[in-house]
């Protein structure tokens, strides 16, 4: 009984995230930390190793 609880909880957990984000994707808040990276990266991208690109994608996307 016990697993059986935290086997749903674990799943409405996920569900929650899921529909959390998506809310978030689609409006997301207006905030100064979304551009916090644009005067931070003091290397120039086209110095960068595509490894490290790769590797930071999702962070430097609005950058690359």
């Amino acid at each position: 009984m016990v697993i059986e609880n935290l086997h749903r909880n674990a799943i409405n957990a996920q569900k929650v995230i899921q529909e959390t984000v998506k809310r978030l994707s689609e409006n997301p808040p207006v905030s100064a930390a979304h551009s916090a990276l644009k005067y931070a990266i003091l290397t120039p991208l086209d110095k960068v190793p595509a490894a490290t690109k790769e590797r930071l994608s999702l962070l430097l996307q609005k950058y690359l």
